[in-house]
């Protein structure tokens, strides 16, 4: 009988501690997304608007090291930067050679590189965004094939604002390839994008972040 007593203790005792486990956490197990939401709308001289185009591009591996780098302290951020790029290109250096229309922030060590680069660049921060906006100005007949972002970094001995203002790497961070794009929605590229000397591109960027 007191066999039978203490056993029926030992199950009662296993069973109430089962029930009392805490809950356990669930998490979406699909990850986290980096998103890059691209408006591109090109005007005529005149100021008329020619063309808008919206679309998305992914994080680039070299985006996705240059994340874990500032992440982990091994980089410190530096400048943002928006690179397009067609064929020919569509703009011009100081040397007049054929090269991509950069969009900078203003103080960027490159802003004195040539004449295809463009001090107009703002970035400003949102709830899960960090938006980009610049304007650049087509100065070659160009088929525009490239959209990129890029993330300027330095080694950790240098501050955030002397990364900014001088040299530092660069990591290409989102990508679109252009010749793909589907502007008119039947399922079939239509790129690239001609566009043509003195027409006006203004280039917004949101980089956002998601689970799932």
């Amino acid at each position: 009988m007191r066999r039978t007593a203490i056993g029926f203790v030992v199950l009662v005792a296993l069973t109430a501690g089962c029930g009392t486990d805490p809950p356990r956490a669930t998490w979406d197990d699909g990850g986290i997304r980096v998103h890059g939401d691209w408006t591109i709308e090109i005007l005529d001289e005149d100021g008329t608007s020619d063309r808008r185009l919206q679309f998305s591009n992914a994080l680039s591996d070299l985006g996705a090291d240059a994340l874990v780098s500032v992440l982990t302290r091994q980089q410190v951020v530096g400048p943002w930067e928006i690179y397009l790029n067609g064929a020919p290109a569509p703009c011009v250096n100081s040397v007049g050679s054929p090269v991509a229309c950069i969009g900078v922030e203003s103080g960027n060590g490159m802003v004195e590189a040539g004449e295809n680069v463009f001090d107009t660049l703002d970035v400003t921060v949102l709830p899960g965004t960090i938006r980009l906006l610049t304007t650049v100005t087509i100065q070659a007949d160009s088929a525009l094939d490239e959209a990129q972002t890029f993330m300027r970094t330095c080694d950790p001995d240098r501050t955030p604002e002397q990364c900014f203002a001088g040299s530092s790497d660069f990591s290409l961070f989102t990508f679109k390839d252009l010749t793909q794009l589907d502007v008119d929605g039947d399922g079939n590229p239509d790129g690239p994008i001609d566009v043509t000397t003195g027409q006006v591109v203004q280039i917004a960027v949101d980089i956002s972040f998601s689970s799932g």
